[in-house]
């Protein structure tokens, strides 16, 4: 129902020379999220960056709170949580503006500012659809001399904007965060089959985080679409499998109907014997107008036996 992926040890985050001094940040890191298969696609609820003193997964967390927190524990100061929420799910309780955005959560899951998903050009907002499962690059910094926050998203591959998605000033930091943090990633899709992937992650304090080298990530996309055509191609072998066991059966009945069955009784008298297959033919198959006559144990019926043309009778026993 949820999990996190962090950074395997924690990261010193207040200044050692001063506890009451939060440290710079700088993160950039590509996520994709994939829809269910089905149709249409469901989504799922979405995923969220975060700094939390607790390296595993709140128990009780429900899905809509993005595996953060559970709801006895949300707002409450000694959460020391920050974390930038990408959600696909309207949730309001949280007090969510839409089913498509970004968000800025400090010990809490109602966002301090949250923004439609997008990217910002001249001032104009540019909608990115965080839920296509197209790769998207992020980048999360904060300036601890002068209190600001910057987040930035665009489709990963493009150059990063100028003009951040989310900037704001906070200057709670050094309240919320403890000397030690883990950093990294969660995720809750609840009951909805998805993909929540991070392929590629960098971070740093104090200083720039390094640059990451996108050109070889894979796309989600294209292994989804290779998930269902081998989906199809292995369909499509079961139905001609299925067709052919079927062709057999059919087959194998008619050739049971002419197959001789040698009761007991003609084991110990060996009388001559002649192949039903004959049988039918010189009969024409039984037909009524092969009829000569008819008694308390079955039909008689005249025919020609193909091999020899010799005339006979034939006595079919009624099955009662």
């Amino acid at each position: 129902m949820s999990g996190r992926a962090l950074y395997t040890h924690p990261v010193r985050m207040k200044d050692p020379n001063s506890r009451n001094t939060s440290s710079s940040f700088s993160t950039t890191f590509v996520f994709a999220m994939v829809p269910s298969s089905s149709d249409p696609p469901r989504s799922g609820h979405g995923m969220a960056f975060m700094i939390t003193p607790t390296k595993f997964p709140v128990e009780q967390s429900s899905s809509h709170f993005l595996g953060l927190l559970k709801s006895s524990s949300v707002g409450k100061p000694e959460n020391h949580l920050f974390a930038v929420e990408f959600d696909t799910i309207l949730n309001e309780d949280c007090q969510d503006i839409n089913d498509n955005h970004v968000g800025v959560d400090l010990n809490d899951l109602n966002s301090v500012k949250a923004e439609i998903a997008g990217y910002r050009i001249s001032n104009q907002l540019h909608e990115i659809d965080l839920n296509s499962g197209h790769n998207i690059q992020a980048w999360i910094d904060y300036d601890h001399m002068q209190q600001e926050l910057n987040v930035t998203i665009v489709e990963a591959g493009s150059v990063r904007p100028k003009e951040p998605l989310i900037s704001l000033k906070i200057m709670t930091l050094s309240n919320i965060f403890e000397e030690e943090m883990y950093v990294g990633f969660s995720a809750a899709p609840g009951t909805v089959v998805q993909d929540h992937c991070v392929l590629a992650w960098s971070f740093s304090t104090n200083g720039s985080s390094p640059e990451l080298d996108i050109s070889h990530l894979p796309s989600l996309i294209m292994r989804k679409d290779s998930n269902s055509r081998l989906i199809i191609e292995i369909t499509t072998a079961l139905v001609l499998v299925l067709s052919f066991l079927i062709a057999a059966g059919v087959f194998g009945r008619k050739r049971n109907k002419y197959r001789d069955v040698i009761e007991e009784w003609e084991m110990e008298y060996w009388p001559h014997r002649f192949k039903y297959k004959d049988l039918h033919i010189a009969t024409k198959g039984f037909r009524d107008e092969q009829v000569l006559g008819c008694g308390g144990f079955g039909r008689v019926y005249k025919g020609v036996v193909p091999a020899s043309g010799l005339e006979v009778a034939v006595k079919s026993i009624f099955k009662e």
